[in-house]
């Protein structure tokens, strides 16, 4: 009786089971959408899968090699509540000798980009900075006039906080523009070893990404998956075109942007949008300094001017 109860329970487990995981999905994938920025693209590709009740493995193969792992994430849409329980990548290697330049060149992609995530976060740095700077400069705007007519200070004390103040904004701007060439040389850097790899990577594809999304739901139902990560092999730029329209006596300016991408991926079908943004600073909203509203005291300043120059 006890050999048969355990066979009943190892019944259920495994019909359990079955119900409650499916086999993979692969998803069917197209790029959708692409947010083209400085540096980098912020790519979603969407597909339709049929999700069965329990959990369902999504799988999105063939992804960029150099995907920034830790901007994946996962959304959709759904006539039936589903739930995302997470999405990760998924490494595999073809079998084969890999070249060892491949190696190192991939070796040296990582090191310049991590030397980019730190010349980014330099920059964030460097604005944070700036930001404070300008808040002493709008509270000494205020503060100094004040002490002017009440003698409080010394104008020795305030001479030496402009200096500081001037200072200051110098240093923070020469170190800005040299991080802005760092970050440039460093693309430049990054293009021409991804270059190099791409001509060795001809005719072989040794390593193979892969996200998987997990995702549960309570009853079948269709599912419009979209799945998202910046990739660093794309840029854009822009360019003008001046028309001249001598009998109409008038001219036209003409914008184009300028759009490079060497990721592997097609993006003929997809729609672009070209960004100025840094997506690594965030949208953190700044800090506003405050506005001290009073009164223009003019025949006490002059009194004070006049005493300080007699």
């Amino acid at each position: 009786m006890k050999i048969r109860a355990y066979l009943i329970v190892v019944m259920a487990v495994i019909l359990k089971s079955s119900i409650c995981y499916s086999a993979d999905l692969t998803a069917v994938s197209s790029v959708s959408k692409v947010t083209v920025y400085q540096d980098r693209a912020l790519v979603t590709r969407s597909a339709d899968v049929d999700l069965v009740p329990g959990e369902n493995t999504i799988v999105f193969n063939d992804l960029p090699i150099y995907l920034l792992e830790d901007s994946l994430r996962a959304d959709g849409k759904s006539a039936s509540a589903v739930l995302i329980n997470g999405v990760e990548i998924k490494k595999t290697f073809s079998s084969g000798e890999v070249n060892p330049r491949i190696a190192a060149i991939l070796l040296e992609l990582e090191k310049l980009q991590d030397d980019l995530r730190a010349l980014q976060h330099k920059t964030e740095a460097l604005a944070d900075q700036k930001r404070f700077l300008d808040s002493i400069s709008n509270f000494s705007s205020v503060q100094i006039p004040k002490e002017i007519v009440t003698k409080s200070s010394a104008p020795a004390e305030w001479a030496g906080l402009s200096k500081y103040m001037l200072d200051s904004f110098n240093e923070n701007s020469a170190s800005s523009l040299d991080n802005e060439i760092n970050i440039r040389q460093k693309n430049r850097e990054v293009e021409a070893k991804q270059q190099e790899l791409n001509e060795l990577n001809q005719g072989r594809n040794n390593e193979k990404k892969s996200a998987v999304v997990l995702v549960e739901t309570k009853e079948s139902t269709k599912f419009k998956v979209e799945l998202s990560y910046l990739v660093p092999q794309a840029s854009w730029n822009i360019s003008y075109d001046l028309k001249a329209y001598p009998d109409k006596k008038a001219c036209a300016l003409i914008s184009y942007g300028n759009v490079r991408q060497w990721t592997g991926e097609d993006w003929k079908e997809a729609h672009v949008t070209l960004s100025s943004a840094n997506p690594v600073i965030g949208g953190k909203m700044p800090e506003l300094a405050p506005w001290h509203v009073d009164f223009i005291q003019f025949q006490a300043v002059n009194n004070v001017a006049y005493r300080l120059l007699s």
